[in-house]
């Protein structure tokens, strides 16, 4: 019987798969039920290693699921959520290269002098 459990740290994550058996039997390796583009996997170590850059703005979370397999063949799955986190990544464009703006002299205030429009 395999036990099936996931250590995950800010940046990268371990799938963890123990079995009962001694020797070959209790060899586990690990598999992708379906390989993701953005994740890899180290078969003997469960290690979870990104593959490519991931971002918020296109994928929020993904979820993979993981197949332990042991050495007389025995199987379990679980899955792994990852959430992305957001982060400041795009530099804001103004949509004018220059802004002009006039006050007139002696004006009662609070006056409007620009609209600045950023993307």
């Amino acid at each position: 019987m395999l036990c099936f459990f996931c250590l995950v740290s800010d940046e990268r994550a371990v799938i963890v798969a123990t079995d009962g058996d001694i020797g070959t039997f209790g060899t586990v390796h690990y598999f992708f039920n379906e390989e993701p583009d953005q994740f890899s996997l180290d078969t003997r170590t469960g290690w979870v290693g990104l593959r490519a850059g991931l971002d918020y703005e296109l994928m929020r979370r993904f979820t993979v699921t993981v197949l332990a397999r042991d050495g007389g063949g025995e199987e379990t799955t679980g899955r792994l959520r990852v959430n992305v986190l957001d982060v400041n990544d795009n530099t804001p464009l103004f949509q004018k290269e220059a802004y002009l703006g006039m006050l007139r002299e002696n004006e009662q205030g609070p006056q409007y002098v620009a609209r600045v429009r950023v993307s």
